[in-house]
Formats: structure tokens, C-alpha cells, sequence
């Protein structure tokens, strides 16, 4: 760390890839084998915390571009909603059409199998995209299913 704040990150990584025994020297160890030995774990040591914070770094950021896009989906969602009241202007008009198109994709979803999904001639991100709201759909119509028969023997 303190070779790090010296002579900067970039730099303290080549001069240790050069020569390990450069981090024992900063912590003024015995130079030799004990040396280079506490040298080695302390580069190793390095590069792991090293690893560990640019896997956190990139975790945060596609948290972040997750982020901007659902964002972005919810405004593009607002905008065709308005859009459509502007057009309809009724709100009767549009949830009816909003029912339509969520019964015609019940519908497909009905008819679709996840044998059908996984050879079907689409993007992975597609296919897993499909294969999730399928997957809830039969979820929803087993649930459904089940709360009919209980509704059926009065419970």
C-alpha cells in the first residue's frame, strides 16, 4: 500500500512484477529468503484485494447500467401511456386495450413450451427473457387453478 501511494499504482505494479522483493524493501523486511518470501504473500496479497475490488467495482456499475436502463424503460412506459390517453384520451378506452393485449399474450404463453423457447431462432437475452415470463405464467395459471378449487369447496 504505502509503494501504491509513493510512486502510484501503475508504476508500484510494474516495479513489483519486476521484482517482488521491492515490497519487502518498503516494509524494511530483512532482504533474503524470509524476505522474498514475505514479499511474494504480501504481492499476492496485492492482487487479490486488487481483484477484489475491480469485480466490486464492475458488480457496482452494472448495478448502475441496470439501473439507467429499467429507468429508461419506465420512462419510455410513461411516454406510450401518455401518449395513448392523448390519442384515447379515455382512461376506459385504453385499460380495455391494455386487457386485450394482456389476454393475447396470455394466450401465446399458453401455447408456448419450453422445448418450443429453447430451439426457437433467437438472441440468448431473448430466449431467457421468454423462457422467465413463461416460466411465471404457468406459475400464475397454477395459482389461479388453485385458487378456483378452493373457491369451489367454500373454503
Amino acid at each position: 500500500m504505502k509503494l501504491e501511494v509513493t510512486h502510484g499504482s501503475d508504476m508500484a505494479d510494474v516495479m513489483v512484477t519486476q521484482d517482488a522483493r521491492v515490497l519487502g524493501e518498503m516494509q524494511k523486511d530483512i532482504i533474503g529468503r524470509t524476505g522474498k518470501r514475505e514479499a511474494d504473500k504480501a504481492y499476492r496479497a496485492m492482487v487479490k484485494h486488487r481483484r477484489q475490488w475491480r469485480d466490486a467495482r464492475d458488480k457496482v456499475a452494472g448495478a448502475f447500467f441496470r439501473i439507467d436502463q429499467q429507468r429508461r424503460a419506465m420512462e419510455l412506459a410513461v411516454r406510450d401511456y401518455e401518449a395513448l390517453q392523448r390519442s384515447g384520451g379515455d382512461a376506459d378506452w385504453i385499460s380495455g386495450v391494455v386487457l386485450e393485449k394482456i389476454k393475447a399474450r396470455a394466450k401465446a404463453l399458453d401455447r408456448v413450451t419450453g422445448d418450443m423457447i429453447h430451439k426457437a431462432r433467437l438472441a440468448e437475452d431473448r430466449k431467457e427473457q421468454l423462457y422467465r415470463a413463461w416460466r411465471k405464467h404457468e406459475e400464475r395459471r397454477r395459482q389461479r387453478e388453485r385458487e378456483r378449487a378452493m373457491r369451489d369447496l367454500g373454503l
